[in-house]
This record gives structure tokens, C-alpha cells and sequence, in this order.
């Protein structure tokens, strides 16, 4: 697949969660270049998986008590995401067949998720954290 590559029209306008953005859109990039030879898949699931709980404390504590339209529905996205996450780790510990079979939508899922989540769910909070 393509480079995902930063666009300042992604910023949330919070330095610090934007270095955030840009570390997960790095994994994903890691993700997506994947090859048997050249990565562990199951190190970068790992990595990602780590990454975003991390990320995702850091954006809630922010978010904690700032007036942010349709919270829950954020919270709640971010929890799918760590289920999905979840389920498809265990997927691919299932067989190198499953790994082979899931990789692609993987890659799709991880690069639509993490556009249209900044793109749309983060910028509710742009200018108010």
C-alpha cells in the first residue's frame, strides 16, 4: 500500500497529541510495509496495542473536563478500537493461513481508523484541550 505520511490538516491543534498521531501513524506505516522476513508481526500488534492505551489515557485525561461534544461516543470508540485490536492479535496467533488472509484488511482497517478517527472523532476537541 501507499506511505501514510502526516498532513498538518491533521493537527488537533495540541502538539502533544499530534506526536501521538504521528507515532500510531508510524506503527500502521510498520504494519502495512510488513514482511515475514523483516518484522514480527505479533511485536508490532503488541507495539500498537501498547501505544494506543497509552494514547488513549493521555487524550482522556485531557479530555477530562473539558466540554467535549458527544464524549461518549468518543470514550466508546476508542474502547471498540482496543476490542478490535484485541480480536485480531489473538487472529493472527490462530495460523500463518489466518495471517495471510487478514493482513490486507488489517492494513485497511488500521490506515481508514486512524484517518477518519483523527479526521473526524479528534478534531470535536480541536481549541478545547
Amino acid at each position: 500500500m501507499s506511505e501514510l505520511e502526516w498532513q498538518e490538516s491533521w493537527s488537533v491543534g495540541n502538539p502533544v497529541l499530534d506526536d501521538d498521531h504521528k507515532k500510531l501513524l508510524a506503527i500502521i506505516q510498520m504494519i502495512s510495509d510488513y514482511r515475514p522476513e523483516s518484522a514480527d508481526l505479533t511485536q508490532l500488534f503488541a507495539e500498537l496495542e501498547d501505544y494506543t492505551k497509552y494514547h488513549f489515557a493521555r487524550e482522556e485525561g485531557l479530555m477530562d473536563g473539558a466540554d467535549i461534544p458527544d464524549l461518549a461516543a468518543h470514550l466508546k470508540s476508542h474502547r471498540s478500537f482496543e476490542e478490535w485490536l484485541h480480536s485480531v492479535r489473538y487472529a493472527f496467533t490462530v495460523s500463518q493461513e489466518s495471517r495471510s488472509l487478514l493482513l490486507d484488511s488489517v492494513d485497511e482497517y488500521l490506515r481508514k481508523w486512524l484517518i477518519n478517527h483523527i479526521l473526524k472523532t479528534d478534531m470535536d476537541y480541536k481549541g478545547l484541550i
